[in-house]
């Protein structure tokens, strides 16, 4: 029997916002460099306004298509495709990645291999073929102080490691040793897969996760409008008891900033408000207060640098109503994380409406 006939349905879900070029590059690398199993694709967009859903259904009939009429996040849209997806393994893609030959088939062969493994990816590389940091350590207080200071702009991750590694184990704070693992661990260069430790998290531009997975932990949480979501669910999988799993060897393009922009997670008041949602939600009051001011210290430098440089990186009044939100915000939401119902399957229409209106 050949690979084909035994492995399981794969249902690959794109989440686009304006990225018609990289969605169509993306969808194109699919039909070349594909899995062997059986496959539907399920691409949600976000209200663009690029012509992106008339060139997919155009181009590529086999594609099922939802299209929203509002701009619904990057979690909110990725759970409409999950809902609507039929198959046992669900590939979470960002629009702007190119699929190589094999990388698909490997990470479906590895949840098959390894009954624990909840969610897998693979190396991400750079449009150079440079390696991306595909695993990290979540975010914590010293990433978050290294960010505000602007020190990681100094000092760059793999000159910690080195200097690190000339310092005694005892030395570092535990959170920092984990902060510089991924720099550390030779086993990057390498092909051998290997499992994450606890505290890290896969990026979410490619997860391929197992369906059983997802039906015990729940969807995304909505809450996170972009960013900080992939590290939220890995946290939660790994609190349940399933593993993360790195593969070294199998590739995919991943051309960042496509769609939000290169400069979006210093400027956008979403994407804080998913840093300082994120500490609510898994480091208590206090990590949220501590985060809080970080942040707002970020927010106060960029504003500073922008009175003396020529190209800010935000206005002054830009800056000023995001410092203004960020010290605004001390409660969120309740979490929502929609429950993903063994076997069962949303009927989805192109307008992005959904018969499951209300998740358990």
């Amino acid at each position: 029997m050949g690979l084909a006939e035994t492995m399981k349905k794969l249902s690959i879900i794109i989440v686009n916002y304006n990225t018609c070029g990289a969605l169509l590059d993306c969808l194109q690398s699919l039909r070349q460099h594909g899995p062997k199993a059986d496959l539907e694709t399920i691409v949600i967009d976000n209200a663009s306004t690029d012509s992106s859903v008339a060139r997919v259904e155009a181009q590529f009939p086999e594609v099922i298509v939802i299209a929203n009429a509002e701009n619904r996040g990057f979690s909110a849209a990725n759970n409409q495709g999950l809902q609507r997806a039929t198959g046992d393994h669900l590939l979470l893609l960002n629009s702007d990645t190119l699929v190589k030959a094999g990388a698909l088939d490997a990470l479906a062969l590895c949840l098959e291999e390894h009954t624990r493994v909840g969610i897998a990816s693979c190396q991400l590389l750079n449009a150079d073929g440079s390696p991306q940091l595909t695993h990290n350590v979540v975010p914590n207080l010293p990433m978050l102080f290294a960010q505000a200071t602007g020190a990681r702009r100094l000092f760059s991750r793999q000159s910690l490691a080195r200097l690190a590694s000339l310092l005694p184990g005892f030395l570092l704070p535990k959170t920092l040793r984990v902060y510089l693992q991924p720099y550390k661990n030779p086993r990057l260069r390498g092909t051998e897969s290997y499992d994450l430790p606890g505290q890290s998290y896969l990026s979410g531009a490619c997860l391929m996760i197992r369906r059983a997975c997802l039906e015990d932990i729940g969807l995304l949480d909505e809450n996170f409008f972009l960013y900080c979501e992939d590290a939220d669910l890995c946290l939660r999988a790994q609190a349940a008891g399933w593993k993360l799993r790195f593969l070294p060897g199998p590739r995919i393009v991943h051309l960042v900033g496509r769609s939000a922009g290169p400069s979006y997670r210093e400027i956008s008041w979403e994407a804080h408000k998913s840093t300082l949602y994120f500490f609510r939600k898994h480091r208590g009051f206090l990590a949220f207060l501590l985060a809080k001011g970080l942040v707002s210290l970020m927010v106060m430098r960029m504003i500073l640098t922008g009175l003396w440089r020529r190209n800010p990186p935000v206005s002054l009044k830009r800056g000023a109503n995001l410092l203004w939100s960020v010290l605004g915000a001390w409660s969120f939401p309740p979490r929502r994380e929609p429950r993903l119902e063994s076997g069962q399957l949303a009927a989805v229409d192109r307008s992005g409406t959904c018969s499951i209106a209300e998740f358990t």
